[in-house]
């Protein structure tokens, strides 16, 4: 599959991700590529594959990153934790996962918004 996160193409993370219903695809590509480990972004903007996967609202894949070691609070650049990206989304099922997991919502919270717009 290549090293597309490696290089910053997230397109094609994105895409795999949006394609969740093959499972074993995306956590084929995540356990080679390693990017559900703390710290380690997407993209420039500092996404995780779990802020893209809480975006899209894929819960099985939300819930699979977070038992392999996804940093459940890792904040892109803007200081967004998963959560967040969830929230933003609107993506209720995730932020309630994310949340009883001890996920955190850092932008909304201080932002006083509601947890999914």
């Amino acid at each position: 599959m290549g090293n597309c996160s490696g290089v910053g193409n997230q397109e094609s993370v994105v895409y795999l991700l949006q394609k969740g219903d093959n499972e074993k695809v995306i956590k084929s590509f995540i356990e080679f590529q390693d990017i559900y480990k703390a710290g380690y972004s997407v993209n420039s903007f500092g996404d995780t594959a779990l802020h893209y996967a809480a975006a899209l609202g894929n819960i099985e894949i939300v819930k699979w990153l977070c038992t392999h070691g996804a940093e459940i609070n890792a904040e892109n650049n803007n200081g967004w934790t998963p959560a967040d990206s969830a929230s933003f989304n609107s993506k209720a099922e995730v932020v309630g996962f994310l949340k009883s997991a001890g996920g955190k919502l850092n932008y909304f919270s201080r932002n006083s918004a509601d947890e999914t717009h």
